[in-house]
């Protein structure tokens, strides 16, 4: 429950999303104000922006982060939140809100700002990827290179992710993977690798049934054949929560990977395009960061 005298700092992005941008400071404003909290709102203004503003602020006294925005913008925020004694609030307003969906935080704003209010802290794990964090999922393959497609769109929403799946499902083509996971050392040729943290990418994509934000481990999503045959099949799988029952996904869950792939090339953290070597390797931390979450229902 809220406690008195809390101080807040509001990190907006202001080209993500776009319903009631404007109106959120206000809103803000007049949700978490009571108390005689006090509450700062700040707007970023390019990628490491968000980084900065955390660590100029560090030690003021603040007791939580507020992030509205999307997946990338989450991302940051909760980064520099990590190593600091702040916990995170989620508002989310990017086009997957795939963190937020995990943990059954709201997408409407208002509500969103409820679960700020009067929820409670949950930790949850960090992965890093050549020690770029994640939160979310990580992939290299089909979803990296839809991520590069949907970067070169001239707009942003569903409409364009959408198109940027069909251009890459004509134009990718299965590589072949070294895959090092607890003692083992599978190779396979995939259409994408995935390591999953949470269970989905976004938009109620459910990459990974059973992960868990909290438990030390990730997931490591295989598919395998992704042909004009199979693909309904898996298209279908992921918005029904059985992946697991693809005859064409393979699921192994560790906390420690290292990926070998064919040439150095694009990866996906959190849904933000990066560019990674031939070899990857993927670590976990358990319950790094103190985020606000729904109390759980009784």
């Amino acid at each position: 429950m809220l406690s008195s005298q809390k101080k807040y700092l509001v990190i907006i992005n202001p080209i993500s999303g776009t319903s009631r941008k404007t109106s959120l400071p206000e809103l803000a404003f007049n949700m978490l104000s009571d108390n005689d909290s006090e509450l700062y709102f700040v707007y970023t203004n390019g990628e490491g922006h968000a980084d900065r503003i955390i660590k100029d602020i560090a030690g003021q006294g603040f007791d939580t982060v507020i992030a509205i925005g999307g997946d990338g913008t989450i991302n940051e925020v909760a980064n520099a939140v990590r190593p600091t004694d702040m916990s995170l609030g989620i508002v989310p307003m990017g086009s997957g809100n795939g963190l937020a969906r995990s943990l059954d935080i709201p997408l409407d704003p208002e509500a969103a700002l409820e679960v700020i209010r009067r929820g409670y802290v949950k930790r949850i794990d960090c992965c890093e990827a050549d020690g770029v964090p994640f939160f979310v999922t990580f992939g290299v393959g089909f979803d990296a290179q839809v991520t590069a497609s949907y970067d070169q769109k001239n707009f942003r929403g569903p409409l364009s992710y959408v198109l940027s799946t069909v251009d890459q499902f004509i134009k990718h083509k299965s590589s072949l993977y070294r895959l090092h996971l607890n003692g083992e050392v599978i190779e396979q040729k995939a259409f994408l690798v995935t390591c999953a943290n949470a269970d989905q990418y976004g938009n109620n994509a459910i990459i990974a049934p059973d992960a868990e934000l909290d438990d030390g481990l990730f997931d490591v999503v295989v598919i395998r054949d992704m042909s004009l045959l199979k693909a309904p099949q898996v298209a279908i799988s992921l918005f029904t929560k059985r992946v697991d029952e693809s005859a064409s996904i393979d699921i192994y869950r560790t906390d420690h990977l290292i990926i070998e792939r064919e040439k150095e090339d694009y990866a996906q953290v959190d849904g933000e395009l990066i560019e990674l070597g031939r070899r990857i390797e993927i670590t976990i931390q358990k319950q790094q960061l103190p985020i606000l979450v729904p109390l759980p229902k009784s």
